[in-house]
């Protein structure tokens, strides 16, 4: 090959691929993406068409962002061509869902979800009951959010409900999946949940279910993140003691499990860096209540 079109090559090789991932109208999935280096293409609600959806695999899309028939249908519609959705949170559009006249109405169906009204706030914590998970939450399969006016749903026939408002086994669907399309109801943006841990543990949960070639190193870098600052925080309050020596060990060795699970960053072996971020990140837990001032 002649040199000039090796090193073209070469550049075109090196350059990032275009991202797979579009987010409408929520900056913080935006940052939170990027945090974990996931690329995403931000995606105004407004503007959503066939044409700003070309080139993706993934959309995540707060459901008060769809506020035409245009945007319902094509979202829709690359649903109906294999896209995966997540959709999150679908805000007070109108007190009741009127079919035929709110948008959402005909982007339900996707998700398997038929809308029977509104309740004032969500009643329950969020508990997961999908019976094949993947990696639960670090917090377990309950997750207590805030979450304000949001819509009553019924699952479609062919949808499987992934979690629901609360313990008892009738409790209104809370997650649910139908091919492709999740819609996990949580309000993940509302400023009092927003980039608390497990608010984030839980999108990326709900993403790792729906697309595990994203999901799944999405979140072990996410659970690595919040460990890591979980040790250094660890290792300062320890500082801080005047008798040290009992604790040093617990650090010692929650930094290495971190070190481990960054080490095992890589395909095939996602799994083995989730193990050790969270057995790191109880490390570090332990030892903050330890040397809490009382």
């Amino acid at each position: 090959m002649p040199p000039i079109l090796l090193l073209i090559g070469l550049l075109v090789g090196s350059q990032s691929p275009s991202p797979t991932v579009g987010v409408v109208d929520a900056p913080a999935i935006h940052r939170w993406l990027a945090d974990v280096g996931v690329e995403s293409r931000r995606l105004s609600g407004e503007q959503l068409s066939a044409a700003s959806l070309q080139g993706l695999t993934l959309v995540v899309v707060p459901l008060s962002a769809v506020r035409t028939q245009a945007a319902a249908e094509a979202l829709a519609d690359f649903a109906a061509q294999k896209g995966r959705l997540l959709g999150l949170y679908w805000g007070v559009l109108r007190r009741e869902p009127e079919p035929g006249r709110d948008p959402l109405c005909t982007l339900a169906p996707a998700f398997g979800i038929r809308p029977i009204g509104w309740r004032a706030a969500a009643p329950q914590p969020i508990r997961i009951v999908d019976p094949n998970p993947g990696w639960l939450p670090y917090g377990g399969a309950t997750a207590s959010l805030a979450s304000p006016m949001t819509a009553v749903v019924v699952p479609l026939e062919g949808a499987v409900v992934l979690a629901r408002w609360g313990a008892a086994e009738d409790a209104a669907p809370a997650a649910v999946l139908r091919g492709a399309c999740l819609y996990l109801p949580a309000h993940l943006l509302l400023p009092r949940n927003a980039d608390r841990p497990e608010t984030r543990d839980l999108f990326f949960w709900a993403l790792q279910r729906l697309e595990p070639r994203v999901g799944r190193p999405a979140l072990a870098r996410e659970r690595l993140r919040v460990t890591a600052e979980l040790v250094d925080l660890a290792e300062d309050a320890v500082d801080k003691q005047p008798d040290k020596h009992h604790l040093l060990a617990r650090v010692e060795d929650a930094r290495l499990n971190l070190l481990m699970g960054r080490a095992h960053s890589q395909p095939g072996e996602w799994d083995i860096a989730l193990r050790a971020a969270d057995r790191a990140r109880l490390l570090a837990t332990q030892v903050l209540e330890l040397t809490r001032p009382e």
